[in-house]
């Protein structure tokens, strides 16, 4: 997965006192299961170089001579960007233990900790705490305090200021308060240097009438955009995903154009924020 949703799984995992080790394929992935051993594994299906399903079949392979710290029995969850009709049929099937759609919520992620290793994660809702909201990613039934609620406000130009959703924000500057410091800064800072590649890339793509590059390029973009708040192009890049996947790249390239100028809106907002951070430090 792009380092932007690394990022954001990573802090609400350790949020909710996990312990993480984070691998960018599926070749990593098996390198990590065989050096060290895992509670519970968190398996992207669309993982680059190697896929999570090859992975989970190379790690079940009862015939496999490669030795694994972690037992061939450790619980493996499937993570897959669309909660596509036969989704979880397919992932279950492929020998999942479990299947979780992106985006989640911090809260589903505790029930899943919870019904695979037998144990509460220690920041895990409950019936004391604040009811959690049904939000894109992250909530664990934490309720800002009054000084954080009078935080100085971002500076956005009027133009772009509604590229970003500011109540996804807010919940990013909610994990930094429990525990993640300058988290938005650096998920901010780290989508503008990889959504960068992304556009560039999907660019090339409709150049070389590459659906495949193409549909790779915007279903990163699309999900980094959207643990940003950035709704509106991450949108735009699931219409031109459905399209690269049907090979309709022609169509594809006539819907670029307001792709990439939401892009740039949200490019404008992100690097004012970034801006505004900087200031307020």
């Amino acid at each position: 997965d792009n380092p932007v949703n690394q990022e954001v799984a990573r802090v609400m995992l350790e949020d909710l006192g996990c312990s993480v080790r984070l691998a960018g394929n599926g070749q990593q992935a098996l390198d990590a299961l065989a050096q060290e051993a895992f509670d519970l594994v968190l398996m992207d299906c669309q993982m680059p170089e190697m896929d999570g399903f090859e992975a989970l079949r190379r790690f079940r392979d009862p015939h496999g001579a490669r030795r694994w710290a972690s037992t061939r029995a450790t619980p493996v969850v499937a993570l897959t960007a669309n909660a596509l009709a036969g989704d979880a049929e397919r992932c279950r099937a492929a020998g999942f233990d479990d299947y979780l759609a992106k985006p989640f919520r911090q809260q589903q992620l505790a029930e899943l900790i919870a019904r695979h290793t037998q144990e509460t994660p220690s920041c895990a809702p409950g019936a004391a705490q604040t009811e959690p909201v049904d939000d894109r990613w992250t909530d664990a039934g934490h309720t800002p305090d009054a000084a954080a609620a009078q935080a100085a406000p971002v500076t956005v130009p009027e133009a772009d200021r509604d590229a970003i959703d500011a109540t996804v924000l807010d919940r990013i500057r909610d994990m930094e308060r429990r525990g993640a410091p300058r988290l938005l800064e650096r998920l901010i800072r780290t989508y503008l240097d990889t959504a960068a590649k992304l556009a560039t890339d999907a660019e090339r793509a409709l150049e070389r009438d590459d659906a495949t590059a193409l549909r790779q390029a915007v279903h990163t973009l699309k999900s980094s955009s959207a643990n940003l708040g950035a709704a509106r192009l991450a949108q735009r890049c699931a219409e031109l995903e459905a399209l690269a996947r049907a090979g309709r790249v022609l169509d594809a390239r006539q819907d670029w154009p307001a792709a990439r100028d939401e892009y740039q809106r949200v490019v404008r907002a992100l690097q004012a924020m970034d801006r505004s951070e900087q200031a307020q430090q």
